[in-house]
Formats: structure tokens, sequence, C-alpha cells
């Protein structure tokens, strides 16, 4: 029998779920270019799961993996719904409408996120789909998606947060977040598209913003 965390037992739980730009720094598909960021500030700054865990003394279950989209995302929610308590904190960082993914063997291959190579379907069929995914129908359905997590998840005494990077259209359900870039704070010295120190900070303290007003309101 596996034994639970003694700190897991004492604390509500952080869950996130999301992207590269959820994802642990240290994560192994973040390595190739969080390494350089690291090496080039001297030191391993902390991300926003990392900031609201430790401000809000929560445990951490950080769920996120780097290059996966929309589909993938609402598949790791699905599999870890009975596992979220009532006084869990959920954010969900949506991925790229654009970014979609195909069965190849016994996994799943994803365009629009890392060099795609594979026999199941061609270079033009791939094309075609990836210039399909940029209509405006991809942004209602993943609004849509919002709408039925906010149901399974947003419960009276769960807080749930919702946000995404890509540049969607106003919708009251998912925040954009925008802000520094990798490439912004380095001066283009590291080409990276991926949020800066300065960024995670901003948005944990926003995020943490949001829970207390949701907190005082929600109090019984």
């Amino acid at each position: 029998m596996q034994l639970k965390n003694p700190v897991e037992e004492t604390k509500n739980t952080l869950w996130i779920f999301g992207d590269s730009f959820s994802a642990p720094l240290s994560h192994k598909l973040n390595r190739y270019w969080s390494s350089e960021y690291i090496r080039y500030l001297g030191y391993h700054p902390s991300i926003f799961p990392e900031l609201i865990a430790r401000d809000l003394n929560l445990y951490l279950k950080n769920m996120a993996e780097p290059g996966i989209g929309n589909e993938s995302i609402i598949d790791t929610i699905s599999l870890n719904l009975t596992n979220i308590k009532k006084d869990d904190l959920v954010i969900i960082g949506w991925s790229a409408p654009t970014r979609w993914r195909f069965a190849d063997g016994d996994d799943w291959k994803v365009v629009g996120a890392f060099e795609t190579e594979t026999d199941v379907l061609s270079k033009n069929t791939i094309n075609e789909i990836s210039a399909n995914r940029v209509h405006s129908l991809y942004e209602e359905e993943l609004f849509h998606r919002a709408e039925i997590l906010k149901r399974a998840l947003d419960w009276p005494n769960r807080f749930v947060y919702q946000w995404t990077w890509y540049p969607i259209q106003p919708y009251t359900l998912i925040h954009r977040i925008r802000g520094e870039r990798i490439k912004d704070e380095t001066q283009n010295q590291l080409k990276d598209n991926h949020f800066s120190k300065t960024t995670h900070k901003i948005m944990s303290k926003k995020i943490v913003e949001e829970f207390e007003k949701w907190r005082d309101i929600n109090r019984v």
C-alpha cells in the first residue's frame, strides 16, 4: 500500500495543468531552453506555480507537460478529477488552439510545438490541418471546453483560474496573460518566447489577489 505524503495530508493542494508555460523549468522537455536561461541568470528562478504554492502555503501538484495541446490538457484533468478535493485550488493554462495531435502507434504525436516526424500523415496533410486550425471556430471550441470544466471543477469551495498565453479574442472565463518574455529580458541574447522571471512574479501576485477576492466573497 502506498503511503501518503504527510504534507499532502495537512495542506490543500494547488493543481496546475497546462503546457511548457506552466511546467517546471527542471522538466526534461523544458531543459533545452530553461538550462540556458538559468545559466544566464546565475540561479534557478521560481515560476508562478511555485510562488503561489509558497505564498498560500499549499501542496503543489504540477501536472503540466511541455509541448502538449488542449486535448491532452483536458485528458490530464479528467484523469485527476477524482483526486481533486473540494478545497483545492486549480489553475489551467490553456495552450494554442493551433496545436493539435494525432495517433501514431501507441501514442499521440503533437503538431505545433516540436518538430514532428511521422509516416502516418503526409506533410501536405499536416500543413493543411495546421492551416485550418487558425480558424476562429477553434477558439470557440476552447471556450466551450472552458465552460464544461468550470461546471466540473468550480464547486462553491474551490477556486478555479483559467488562463492562456495565446492571443485569443476576449472571453470572460479565460484570462489572457501578457508579459515580458525571456527574449525581451535578455535583449535577444536568448531567443526564447517563454515568460521571464518577472512575468512569473507578476502573474503569481495577480492570481493570489484573485484568489483572495474569491475567498472573501465565498467565506462562510
